[in-house]
């Protein structure tokens, strides 16, 4: 977690920091017992929760997908990301919850970032965090903040005209981003961060040029920066980028915000992925319409005294 404050000159860290034994589902026997750990730990988290606050969501439980328009009429564009948002859905569009962030933009033309994650997903997230709905205001993604959060570190600031691949450390996953002059173009979970293989990593990193030349088009191949992991990682990461031929950089520790520091820029900074789902917009809707139906009946009923 990361606290942000706006300075007159830049917004600056207030505070930041990691809570441990966050809560597994798999590590309980009984769902009662796990659901009333996840409510213990989200009252932790909240008293340490500004009043507004945004959420970032893992990489493993999202689906990205970067698609072209041809418009950049903004209704037809939403329209068109909802359309690829729901087309990309492993489950009924009800259970999911969708949202999109533009890239770049022509006159006729839009690159746009879909993004979809389980409605559950986002509610154990809410959970966690112990945030009523009525304080978030944006749900983002751990690799978008991750990939932010690089573009202001010297060493692993992203090629201004290349196509790079990130591999970092996330929860426990291998995140893969490739990235075109520094906007996100392909993301997706690499699997386990303890067991990674070198074999399957290079495979997945081809597979991942490969479909990024096909959807967005040629491109320099630039480096491949490593964020976090341990030896293992980082040794695999290095036998990716000799395979697919390009230099592996690993900035040190240190030199890097965190995902969380990224994902508090993105916000003030104004970025369009929003993962709010309509359920807790309907709730907040209902919640105003009933304080503002207390207020009238208290007014009429003080007017007719």
């Amino acid at each position: 977690w990361t606290r942000l404050e706006r300075g007159r000159a830049a917004a600056g860290p207030n505070d930041s920091g990691a809570l441990a034994d966050v809560p597994h589902a798999a590590a309980f026997d009984d769902p009662a017992k796990f659901e009333a750990a996840l409510d213990a730990f989200g009252r932790r988290v909240e008293a340490r929760a500004p009043e507004t606050c945004t959420l970032a969501l893992p990489t493993r439980d999202l689906i990205f997908r970067c698609v072209r328009f041809p418009s950049s009429d903004p209704a037809e564009v939403a329209a068109m990301a909802m359309n690829q948002v729901e087309k990309d859905s492993p489950l009924p569009i009800e259970e999911m919850v969708g949202g999109f962030e533009i890239l770049e933009q022509t006159q006729d033309a839009t690159l746009a970032l879909c993004a979809a994650a389980p409605l559950r997903a986002v509610e154990l997230a809410r959970r966690a965090a112990g945030a009523d709905p009525a304080r978030i205001e944006r749900v983002d993604a751990v690799a978008l903040g991750l990939l932010r959060g690089l573009a202001d570190s010297r060493e692993g600031a992203p090629s201004p005209a290349a196509r790079d691949i990130v591999l970092a450390e996330e929860g426990g996953a291998v995140t893969l981003i490739v990235a075109d002059a520094g906007q996100p173009v392909l993301v997706r979970s690499a699997g386990e961060a303890a067991n990674v293989s070198r074999a399957d990593l290079t495979r997945v990193a081809r597979i991942a040029l490969i479909q990024a030349g096909a959807e967005q088009g040629p491109m320099p191949l630039g480096r491949l920066i490593v964020v976090g992991g341990e030896d293992g990682l980082r040794t695999a990461a290095t036998a990716v980028a000799a395979a697919v031929g390009c230099q592996a950089v690993i900035p040190a520790r240190v030199s890097l915000p965190s995902a969380s520091h990224g994902v508090a820029l993105r916000t003030m900074e104004g970025r369009g992925l929003n993962l709010f789902p309509a359920e807790w917009r309907s709730r907040l809707s209902e919640r105003k319409f009933r304080k503002t139906f207390r207020v009238g009946i208290a007014a009429a009923a003080a007017v007719w005294v």
